[in-house]
């Protein structure tokens, strides 16, 4: 049987715990099995504690479980903390949840890129990210993001580095992730069989396609009253068109997913930012670690209610919708749409490889001008090039 069928079944009341014994994707599996749950509400508050056997391991690691005896010892003392979940909405009507996080880019390749390498363990994500820093791409893609209200709010100690190991009980704070299709003159979805993007806050749900997001689970029937069907142009699908389960209020607030997104925030409720739309790497992470070695998130709150979405843009401090020339000291990179991810200059491979290279303890986050981070509570992404 799998995750997901074993956890989607059997009487959640008459259990204490459950273990998932494997790697993230593992619990990605059962996670999508507890939400399609009828009784999802009472399914989520039962304990979940995760036995590190896979090749990833990022939210063991971020609960402190770094073996399977610290595990085991974690699930015997009973420590429990709540851990967000996100709703992933994908056009016409596919709803996933997720609790580690939402790649694009780069960090999407190498992970995808890598599949065939899963024997290698961990090391594959290593020599994947050394390939992209070889390759060198600006990915095209169209993102908004919903800080929290209140910023303080979600401020407060990180995990430390040794943090206590603790098992994990489903929160259902207001986080959610959601993703409309790409326009026409986009490429809607991946090629490598992801959900394409668009991130918005749900109840209990998180963080973007299970671990680095494959697709473990069949997708939903698509729904047949999404404003018109598949056709471009379209104004977008309502939310009920997609499964019932967590409530998304947030996501209420649009009326339903734009599709395509617009050019600028205006069109949105207030609060609403967008990022460049063009980015060597975009990571929407709530735990602090991707694997047991990757800590991309140094400073990450599991049950924050918010994300911390990281990106590269193409110059660092430049906004949305600029671009960029190598005449204007970047690194060669423009801003607009299109199928192809665009070559970068030396600037952009530096700051990658400084992020390689530093992501074992999260030491890249405190170099200058590498990468930054906004928290957010929503988030909509539209894939726009066809090389991630």
């Amino acid at each position: 049987a799998t995750a997901g069928g074993q956890a989607g079944s059997g009487e959640e009341a008459a259990v204490d715990l459950i273990m998932f014994v494997g790697g993230d994707g593992t619990m990605y599996e059962g996670l999508q099995g507890l939400f399609q749950r009828p009784d999802w509400a009472a399914a989520c508050r039962v304990p979940m504690a995760a036995v590190p056997c896979g090749s990833g391991n990022g939210l063991a690691a971020s609960a402190g479980l770094w073996d399977p005896v610290t595990a085991a010892v974690a699930a015997c003392r009973g420590r429990v903390a709540p851990v967000d979940v996100a709703s992933v909405l994908q056009p016409p009507g596919n709803r996933y949840y997720c609790l580690l996080s939402v790649v694009y880019g780069a960090m999407a390749n190498l992970d995808i890129g890598t599949q065939h390498l899963r024997w290698m363990g961990e090391l594959r994500f290593h020599l994947g990210g050394l390939w992209e820093v070889i390759r060198g791409r600006y990915y095209n893609c169209r993102v908004f993001v919903l800080p929290p209200a209140d910023p303080a709010a979600t401020d407060g100690p990180a995990t430390p580095h040794g943090a206590q190991a603790g098992t994990a009980a489903l929160s259902a704070s207001d986080v959610g992730l959601g993703l409309p299709r790409a326009a026409p003159g986009g490429a809607a979805g991946a090629g490598a069989g992801a959900p394409a993007p668009a991130v918005t806050p749900a109840g209990p749900s998180p963080g973007a396609p299970g671990s680095m997001q494959e697709r473990l689970l069949p997708p939903q029937a698509a729904s047949t009253s999404t404003n018109g069907g598949g056709g471009g142009g379209i104004a977008g699908c309502h939310l009920s068109d997609y499964p019932a389960g967590p409530p998304l209020p947030l996501l209420s607030q649009l009326g339903s997913l734009p599709r395509p997104l617009p050019d600028s925030p205006a069109s949105l409720p207030p609060g609403w930012t967008q990022l460049a739309d063009s980015l060597a790497i975009l990571g929407a992470y709530n735990t602090q670690y991707l694997a047991l070695g990757a800590r991309a998130n140094p400073g990450g709150r599991m049950g924050d209610g918010a994300w911390d979405v990281w990106h590269m843009d193409a110059v660092p401090g430049v906004g949305a919708n600029t671009s960029v020339g190598k005449g204007a000291g970047g690194d060669g990179a423009g801003g607009g749409g299109g199928r192809g991810g665009k070559p970068a200059g030396s600037g952009m491979r530096m700051r990658s490889l400084r992020v390689l290279l530093g992501i074992e303890d999260g030491s890249f986050a405190k170099a200058p001008d590498v990468m930054r981070v906004v928290k957010a509570r929503a988030l909509l992404f539209e894939q726009r090039d066809s090389n991630t």
